[in-house]
């Protein structure tokens, strides 16, 4: 397995896998592991925004981009996620 960056309309790129983390509570929106890159800390995102970390989240189509636990809530990463793929042969 390899994480692979989105392409620019935050989806996978052609002829990649994703590996399966579930669903969302309807049964039917399926969610992939993957990461996103958030400030370090609050003041890192005002005073330095390009520090950035990667942390784990997941992805669905229907997201339109990563979502991650940040700072006590879920939140929505729109550029620089991965998603968790098969390696291709």
């Amino acid at each position: 397995m390899e994480y692979v960056p989105l392409d620019e309309d935050d989806q996978i790129p052609e002829g990649r896998t994703p590996v399966p983390a579930g669903c969302e509570k309807d049964g039917l929106r399926k969610l992939y592991f993957a990461t996103g890159l958030v400030p370090k800390t609050f003041l890192d995102s005002v005073f330095n925004p390009e520090k950035l970390i990667e942390v784990p989240g997941k992805w669905g189509e229907h997201l339109g981009g990563v979502m991650v636990a940040y700072g006590e809530r879920e939140v929505l990463v729109r550029e620089g996620g991965k998603v968790l793929c098969w390696k291709k042969h």
